[in-house]
C-alpha cells in the first residue's frame, strides 16, 4: 500500500511517463524509495557507481570540480529529474558529485535491479530505454548548443 502513494510522483519522471500503473508497480518491486537529509552525499565525482536516482521530492545539487579543484553547481535536480543513469549501463567513474540540498525522497535503481528488469519484462525495459535515449539526446543537444554559443 505504501508503494501506491509513490505512483503519481514516479509517473512524473520522464523515464516512466509512458508506463502504465502495473508497469510502474513492477519497477517498484525491484527498486526502492529512500529519504535523504540535507547534506547527504549520494556520490562523489571520480567514484565508481552502480545506482541511479530519480527525485520524487526535494532537491539535489550536482557539482563538478573546476580547474582549481573547487566544486561548482552545474545543475539542481528537482522532482521529476534523474541522474546517475549512465552507471546502469557503463562501468565508468562518476562525472560529478551529488549532494542533497533540500530534504528529499528518491527512487533508487541499482544496476542489479535494472538487469533484473530486463529479465522480468523486456517490454518495460525497452520503453524505459527509449525514454532514456530521448532524454540523453535532448541533454546532448542542449550541451552542444551551449558550447557553440
Amino acid at each position: 500500500m505504501e508503494r501506491l502513494k509513490e505512483l503519481p510522483l514516479i509517473r512524473k519522471i520522464e523515464l516512466f511517463k509512458e508506463l502504465g500503473e502495473d508497469q510502474v508497480m513492477q519497477i517498484l518491486e525491484l527498486a526502492f524509495v529512500k529519504e535523504y537529509a540535507v547534506g547527504t552525499i549520494l556520490f562523489n565525482e571520480g567514484m565508481n557507481g552502480d545506482v541511479m536516482y530519480a527525485v520524487l521530492s526535494g532537491e539535489a545539487g550536482i557539482f563538478k570540480k573546476n580547474s582549481e579543484g573547487q566544486e561548482q553547481l552545474i545543475k539542481t535536480a528537482a522532482p521529476g529529474d534523474f541522474f546517475g543513469e549512465m552507471s546502469l549501463i557503463e562501468n565508468e567513474m562518476r562525472s560529478a558529485t551529488v549532494r542533497i540540498t533540500k530534504p528529499s525522497k528518491m527512487l533508487v535503481i541499482t544496476r542489479r535491479a535494472f538487469q533484473r528488469m530486463i529479465e522480468v519484462d523486456v517490454h518495460i525495459t525497452v520503453r524505459v530505454l527509449m525514454n532514456f535515449l530521448k532524454v540523453l539526446s535532448h541533454r546532448l543537444r542542449v550541451a552542444t548548443e551551449k558550447k557553440s554559443s
